[in-house]
């Protein structure tokens, strides 16, 4: 008999589901937010996932949003995949960089979490070249896709696709021709570091414009754009 007058002793064992959540990155090559039979996945990209915060908006891994596990790295075949996730809401998968000549969302995509495999539900609210992200998702125990959907059971929703397709990209020297003959010559002219450089869509004026990009040089002068194809010209302002 204990302090409470309990004289016998019963044992309980609890278990506690993990959710899942995945689980494909793919080169959009014909742009329709579609993965195709031919179209291929990309490996060694860097995915996070993130829950939001307080406020309940997706912040892109900043404000209130907390981190959740551990970042995974995209197999050969363009698969991730997080585990052990509890139930719950507020959910959203998100690549912090991509590669520089595939760095936009793919124009057709579902920006919704629908349930279904095999379209692209990636954002880019930075724009070309930033980070790509989710819609929220909600985890529910037993209320995820079926079998016949993402090939797992009820506890996973493996529909969590992106699809990316390509950028073009323009650049890359500021130096100072020491020799003056119009090109750099190694070991004679000096990179400059630090330069601005804008980019212009054809037709904008740079004095007046919003540029579409800015960058600066690095230490070797070398500077860079990646975006959508298009016209542009590149303006170092005064």
């Amino acid at each position: 008999t204990d302090l409470y007058g309990c004289k016998t002793s019963r044992s309980f064992s609890t278990t506690i589901y993990g959710m899942h959540l995945g689980n494909l990155v793919w080169y959009d090559a014909d742009d329709d937010g579609v993965k195709d039979a031919a179209e291929t996945g990309m490996s060694g990209l860097t995915v996070q996932l993130w829950q939001a915060g307080p406020n309940g908006v997706a912040d892109n891994g900043a404000g209130d949003d907390i981190k959740v596990g551990v970042d995974v790295v995209t197999d050969s075949s363009g698969n991730y995949l997080f585990t052990n996730i509890t139930p719950g809401t507020g959910y959203y998968v998100m690549m912090p960089t991509l590669p520089p000549t595939r760095g936009v969302v793919a124009l057709n995509g579902v920006t919704v979490d629908n349930g279904v495999d095999n379209d692209s539900n990636a954002l880019q609210p930075g724009g070309p070249g930033t980070a790509m992200r989710s819609p929220l998702v909600t985890l529910t125990y037993q209320g995820e896709p079926a079998t016949g959907v993402d090939s797992d059971d009820f506890n996973g929703d493996l529909t969590i696709d992106f699809g990316v397709r390509a950028t073009v990209c323009v650049g890359n020297l500021v130096f100072k021709d020491v020799d003056d003959n119009g090109s750099y010559s190694s070991g004679t002219d000096q990179p400059v570091n630090g330069v601005t450089l804008q980019l212009f869509s054809v037709g904008a004026d740079p004095l007046t414009a919003t540029p579409v990009q800015t960058t600066t040089t690095n230490g070797s002068g070398l500077y860079g754009f990646c975006l959508l194809p298009g016209d542009y010209f590149v303006f170092v302002p005064p």
